[in-house]
């Protein structure tokens, strides 16, 4: 008898790995994520949204020491990823290395070219009014 034939392998381009990472992500399906996004930086290793999607699912299973790398990783690669800081500053920040996270925390709206506006105030720190340079200032 004949060993029955493999099914086909299915090879997604690493965009749609992103995106099914990303909708794992949403639907709190952490395992499965880390699996997809995994294949997506594999097939593209210079992906800072797949490192830092990767690094937020980590930080959601509480595994920070890999959450913290992948973090590294998206920083490394688009040093103005603001998200990725973020991430990064809530994964320290939960791994109790407080000073890395209070660093990033303070450094995020220098990375992004908005300069949106961050939430210090779990660190027991105002937090900073930025404005975007083509948006007038609030009222005081």
């Amino acid at each position: 008898m004949e060993p029955a034939p493999a099914a086909p392998v299915v090879v997604l381009p690493v965009t749609d790995h992103h995106k099914r990472g990303r909708e794992l992500l949403d639907q709190r399906k952490y395992n499965e994520a880390i699996q997809e996004l995994s294949e997506a930086i594999h097939e593209r290793p210079d992906f800072s949204l797949a490192y830092n999607a990767r690094g937020f699912a980590y930080y959601m299973s509480h595994e920070y020491r890999r959450s913290m790398a992948d973090l590294d990783e998206a920083i490394r690669l688009n040093p103005k990823y603001l998200n990725a800081y973020q991430n990064r500053s809530r994964s320290r920040k939960a791994a109790a290395t407080l000073a890395g996270s209070l660093a990033d925390a303070k450094n995020c709206p220098r990375t992004d070219r908005r300069n949106e506006t961050v939430d210090l105030s779990g660190y027991g720190l105002p937090s900073p009014r930025h404005t975007s340079p083509n948006t007038p200032a609030p009222p005081q």
